[in-house]
Parts: C-alpha cells; sequence; structure tokens
C-alpha cells in the first residue's frame, strides 16, 4: 500500500513540473536557433610576450580561427586592441598556409556552426620594425573575402578596408562593418592587398560580431 502512494505521488510531481508541450519546443528552437556571438578572447590566457606559442582553442566561440595567434596585440605593435586585454593577429609566420581564416569548419575543427553571418570586426595594422620584435603601426589595404553555404550557391562576397592609424603612439583599432552580403557564410578571410608589404606587415583583430546557426 505504501509503496502505491509512493509511486502516486512521483506521478503527480512529474505532471507538475513538466513543462506543457509548447514550452519543450520553445526551448529546443532557443537552443538550437540563431545566436549572436562576440568573440574578444579576453576569457583565455595568453603569454603577451610569447605570442606565437599561444594557441587559440579549437573551435572558440563557435568557430575556428586559423592563421591567428593569440596575444595582446598592443605590447607588440604598439596598437590599443579594441578591449584589454587580449586580441589575435596575423603574421607572416602564422599566415603561411593560409590567409587568417574564420569559419564554421576547416581541416582540423569542426563546430556545430553550419553557417554564419559576419557582421563586423576590429582591425589594425603594424609592420615589423627592422631587427626587432616591436612593429609600428601602419596603413594598410585589406579585403575580406567570405564564402557562401552550397545551399546558398556557394559563391563569393567580398569588401575592402582601410585602415589607417589615427596618431603615431598607440592608435585605436577601427571597426570594419560588414554589409549585409556577408549572411549563410561557411567562412571568411582577410587579406592584404599591398603585395609588396605582405612579407613585413601584422595584422590585428578584435571583437569579432558574428550571428551563428546551427539548422
Amino acid at each position: 500500500m505504501l509503496f502505491t502512494y509512493l509511486i502516486t505521488l512521483a506521478v503527480v510531481a512529474s505532471l507538475t513540473n513538466a513543462a506543457p508541450p509548447a514550452a519543450v519546443n520553445e526551448l529546443q528552437e532557443r537552443a538550437s536557433g540563431p545566436q549572436d556571438v562576440l568573440a574578444g578572447f579576453d576569457d583565455l590566457r595568453f603569454n603577451p610576450l610569447l605570442p606565437q606559442l599561444n594557441v587559440i582553442p579549437r573551435p572558440y566561440k563557435g568557430l575556428c580561427f586559423d592563421s591567428f595567434i593569440g596575444g595582446n596585440v598592443s605590447i607588440a605593435t604598439f596598437i590599443e586592441t579594441r578591449s584589454a586585454p587580449n586580441d589575435i593577429a596575423s603574421d607572416l609566420t602564422s599566415r603561411l598556409n593560409q590567409p587568417p581564416t574564420v569559419s564554421a569548419a576547416s581541416s582540423s575543427c569542426t563546430t556545430p556552426v553550419k553557417y554564419f553571418t559576419a557582421k563586423s570586426f576590429y582591425t589594425g595594422c603594424a609592420i615589423i620594425a627592422a631587427n626587432s620584435e616591436a612593429s609600428v603601426p601602419s596603413t594598410c589595404n585589406l579585403r575580406i573575402t567570405g564564402t557562401k553555404r552550397p545551399q546558398a550557391g556557394g559563391g563569393t562576397v567580398t569588401q575592402s578596408f582601410t585602415y589607417t592609424p589615427s596618431k603615431l603612439i598607440r592608435p585605436p583599432m577601427q571597426k570594419v562593418p560588414l554589409s549585409s552580403n556577408f549572411n549563410q557564410l561557411v567562412n571568411f578571410k582577410i587579406e592584404f592587398t599591398d603585395v609588396v608589404n605582405n612579407a613585413v606587415q601584422v595584422l590585428a583583430a578584435d571583437d569579432i560580431a558574428t550571428k551563428q546557426f546551427f539548422a
């Protein structure tokens, strides 16, 4: 008799606490629905003096960051990072195999993100000083290329941006607002269009804003 009573109480409790079907569906939709994500890298532990040893987790904030290294770029390049203490950078060594690329998946990195919209990021450029590990801020011309997912035609979209330091000492990063065409992407890459300076220029980036889709 006691056993039957306890079973009855358990059933009543489960029915009382259970979410209605509509609420369950809403929670599932929210879990798999689009999310606005800001990759600021400030929750990572980087050694600011040895950026070449700083590996960005794969994935990080839902995406893969290839040909980037992590650190406090303002120390090495005298550029004011967007959000302290961390940002990421790409120099000649880190981008030997491919341009700095942000993607939903790569050869050595997979994520639950099916595709994403790239909204904006902050950037700055510097030229490596001769015979020195330090760098000096510099103007650079960039080309941002996004690749669409196959379901959206698989084409590409491009946009240009020129970074010009606003002052000689510790200029701030500048925002790159991307056009609304940078939607349904599987990746986007950032390239220098000035081939002459490509070997000696450093690209810094921070606060990369995306909207990620999981289905």
